[in-house]
């Protein structure tokens, strides 16, 4: 029922892959350094998906994430320099340090309601995101959107009780 840690880590040709319902847990650099893959069909199945599991998946444009996922984990995406567009369920209610950092292609960000805390670093060299709308958020911790030059709205609920140091820090618009 789940991935193991690492275990397609470096698989450089893997293009495509899909799971069955079932799986529940996909470890920490399940993928990493898959750099051609492509398309990945996760099912609702899967509650947990381990810190870096995609980091440098350069040909990933897009990706649902199952409905029973809560947390968005450290560095998830990082520097998955083709990613368009995440799709977020209304679960998750955390989103961890680094989970989109240096994500050049990634234009808008919707967080559902759920989602309250975000870690540091998060959306930190995402250089042309220009939207984000965040609903009920209650903490944007450090470096948040460090970097992001393009963004030009951003929608602060009345919800945030903490703003970190340097959150907007290099957002030139």
């Amino acid at each position: 029922n789940n991935v193991g840690v690492g275990a397609f880590r470096g698989c450089r040709n893997l293009k495509e892959i899909t799971f069955s319902d079932g799986l529940v847990e996909i470890g920490n650099s399940a993928f990493y350094g898959c750099v051609k893959l492509n398309k990945i069909n996760l099912p609702d199945s899967i509650t947990d998906i381990g810190d870096n599991a995609f980091v440098f998946c350069d040909n990933l444009k897009k990706i649902t994430l199952p409905i029973n996922l809560r947390k968005i984990s450290s560095g998830l995406f990082f520097e998955c320099n083709n990613i368009r567009e995440v799709i977020l369920n209304n679960q998750i209610t955390e989103i961890e340090n680094n989970a989109f950092f240096k994500c050049p292609k990634l234009k808008q960000i919707v967080l559902p309601e759920s989602v309250e805390e975000m870690g540091e670093n998060v959306f930190d060299g995402c250089v042309n995101l220009e939207n984000v709308v965040l609903s009920r958020i209650t903490k944007l911790k450090s470096q948040c959107f460090q970097n992001c030059r393009k963004l030009r709205n951003i929608e602060l609920p009345d919800s945030i009780n903490f703003i970190g140091p340097n959150v907007f820090n290099g957002c030139i618009n």
